[in-house]
């Protein structure tokens, strides 16, 4: 029997997973696609395909027929394009199976939902029905190709060149979550103001509750599903081309908010501070507000850091209440515009406060990162398997390394990785999942005898609580392709800030150049606002706006941004000292003055990853020094807070 060599692509990804209006609707989307490829994979299994990458998760595939083993799978953990390669494929392989599968298990899901959802609201259904049935059913784009030829590896990108994915031509209102499609009410026109809900939406919203559907938000189906998935599908059981049962599994209904994200470490510094009954009532009272206004219903993991303080306090009970916490509560800024007349939630909050005399920080952290150079590494059949290997012991151990830095995991699958993270853990992240990811693919070389050269490039974007989170996300790309690895050369860390304003800073350097050379296990530029914080304490806030600003002034009056800057780093070091003394900070410190102002020097220049055709890496220090260097330290020591600082 002679071999065959199936490929395979779903889609749209961006149009699917980067639309959201929430954390839960970008991780359903993430987990959804997901759990699709896995049904194409045991669709290509039942038919005797043996698929070679990227391998399947340990047990992961086992769960989607009911039959898994340890904890079920919460995240995405396979990647939207896959390769089935064996010796053993049947002649009468059936390549339409495996897309009739895909839309079998969608239409299952979906058909779910609308049961439990939609069918017994008291509306006239009939538009709806058509609608849905209309958007399920054409939503995604499938290509795949068979092959006799093993090193046809770009045909199934000359396939999707064909371009023969045409989506519906969608009338009236659109959703608010997926550009283009019509929302479900069916309506031929927006209302006009002062006019109120639709009464379809009013009904829906009753039947589903507040939380999952707010007030005025209008959705398509396929933004429904994703919003509403994690309610039915411990249920879903459906019989699959192929005469296989598809099995649901427990998934999380809540997902942490990117505010609780950006809060934890200020709220887990308060819960470790708390010394008294009045302060512990404060926070508890405060809590428990929270969870009656969301009738209860509103759970979502515990960022790590709040629950490690909470174990060690005596003032705290069960944790488990921490999880109906809605963190944008603890911003007062926003307690105060959404809640503007209750005196008693804004005066409990600013007892919470008093407790450290700070409040918390509205950056949370997006992170992105994606490996280098693996693609051209997958044409030699020798390597497929340990690569596959070496990817999924990577994966195996992302979310660990994530829940370790009080992270929230998107997605993890072959060399891809998204989180959400509070500011502080971000960079520490980073450099974690950037060792975890080389350990791998030194491991299966040293087992294998075959070298894979394989670095991992990361963007990071801080973004504020009030931007929309399909901002960060979508920019989070284009800093990662444009600037870590085709400006920086690969293997490299880039960073993005944005304030409400607009982009504040953008900042790049490879891995072994950003790395602390004192053997700290953190960037040197993260270690240096840290050692600033240590050794001014309670001058941190002036410091920052004091020095900074003038360190600022001196780079843009000297130009030493610029290519044609000639002065030497001592020269530039003992300016900066000089503008450290002058900030009025306490001369008793200044004999941290020099070593502080020597690694800001060398933090600020400029670094471009180059690699020889050998295949070994060399560095260019570009001309110039980067002023948004100083930026993001300032805006490391300060936690992006504003002049005021951070303190009450």
């Amino acid at each position: 029997m002679a071999n065959k060599y199936f490929h395979f692509t779903l889609g749209p990804v961006q149009g699917f997973v980067a639309q959201a209006r929430r954390t839960r609707d970008f991780w359903a989307g993430s987990f959804l696609l997901s759990w699709l490829s896995g049904t194409a994979m045991i669709a290509v299994q039942k038919q005797g395909g043996n698929i070679q990458f990227p391998i399947p998760a340990k047990d992961y595939l086992g769960w989607l027929e009911g039959n898994g083993k340890g904890h079920p799978p919460e995240q995405g953990a396979i990647p939207n394009r896959f390769k089935v390669m064996s010796a053993e494929v049947p002649e009468d392989f059936d390549p339409q199976r495996v897309v009739e599968t895909i839309q079998a298990a969608w239409r299952a899901l979906a058909e779910q939902i609308w049961e439990k959802d939609i069918l017994g609201i008291t509306s006239d259904l009939t538009e709806t029905r058509k609608i849905w049935d209309r958007q399920i059913s054409q939503f995604w784009e499938i290509s795949w190709y068979l092959t006799d030829k093993p090193e046809a590896s770009n045909l199934l990108d000359r396939r999707k060149n064909w371009r023969n994915y045409h989506p519906p031509e969608e009338a009236g209102v659109k959703c608010m979550m997926m550009d283009g499609w019509q929302e479900l009410s069916g309506v031929e026109c927006p209302g006009r103001s002062g006019q109120g809900e639709r009464p379809f939406w009013q009904a829906l919203r009753e039947r589903v509750g507040s939380t999952d559907l707010k007030p005025k938000e209008e959705l398509c189906a396929i933004a429904f599903v994703k919003r509403r998935f994690s309610h039915v599908f411990a249920k879903l059981s459906a019989p699959m081309p192929g005469g296989w049962m598809l099995k649901g599994w427990k998934v999380p209904v809540n997902v942490p908010s990117v505010s609780y994200l950006a809060a934890a470490h200020w709220l887990a510094d308060s819960i470790r501070n708390t010394g008294n009954d009045h302060q512990a009532d404060a926070l508890w009272d405060f809590q428990e507000k929270l969870a009656e206004r969301n009738g209860r219903g509103y759970r979502a993991e515990i960022p790590l850091c709040v629950e490690e303080a909470l174990k060690g306090n005596p003032y705290y009970r069960d944790a488990k209440e921490w999880q109906l916490l809605d963190g944008q509560y603890l911003f007062d800024f926003i307690v105060n515009r959404e809640e503007p007349d209750d005196t008693e939630l804004q005066d409990n909050l600013r007892d919470i406060q008093k407790i450290t005399n700070t409040r918390p920080s509205p950056y949370y952290a997006v992170l992105l990162m994606d490996g280098d150079s693996l693609g051209s590494q997958m044409s030699d059949p020798d390597k497929q398997k340990p690569i596959s290997k070496a990817l999924n012991q990577f994966t195996d151990k992302v979310p660990t390394v994530v829940r370790q830095h009080s992270g929230f995991l998107v997605y993890a699958g072959g060399d891809d990785v998204l989180a959400l993270l509070p500011l502080e853990d971000a960079m520490n992240c980073a450099l974690a999942l950037r060792n975890h990811y080389q350990q791998c693919f030194e491991q299966q070389a040293a087992v294998n005898g075959k070298k894979i050269t394989s670095t991992l490039s990361g963007a990071i974007e801080y973004c504020h609580i009030k931007s929309p989170l399909m901002k960060g996300l979508s920019d989070a790309h284009d800093l990662l392709d444009n600037i870590g690895k085709d400006q920086t050369g690969r293997d490299a860390l880039a960073i993005r800030v944005w304030k409400p304003g607009g982009l504040h800073l953008q900042w790049s350097c490879p891995w072994e150049k950003a790395l602390s050379e004192n053997g700290s296990d953190k960037l040197a530029i993260d270690q240096l606002a840290d050692d600033i914080c240590d050794a001014l304490q309670e001058e941190t806030e002036h410091f920052a706006w004091g020095f900074f600003q003038k360190a600022t002034e001196l780079f843009r009056e000297l130009q030493l941004d610029k290519e044609e800057q000639v002065l030497e780093p001592e020269i530039i070091t003992s300016l900066l000292k000089s503008a450290w003394r002058h900030s009025g900070l306490d001369n008793k410190r200044a004999d941290s003055t020099v070593e502080l102002c020597d690694r800001l020097v060398a933090v600020c220049q400029q670094w471009q990853r180059m690699v020889l055709k050998d295949g070994v890496a060399t560095f260019e220090k570009k001309p110039g020094y980067s002023p948004d260097a100083l930026k993001l330290i300032r805006f490391l020591v300060t936690k992006g807070q504003d002049k005021e600082g951070q303190r009450l």
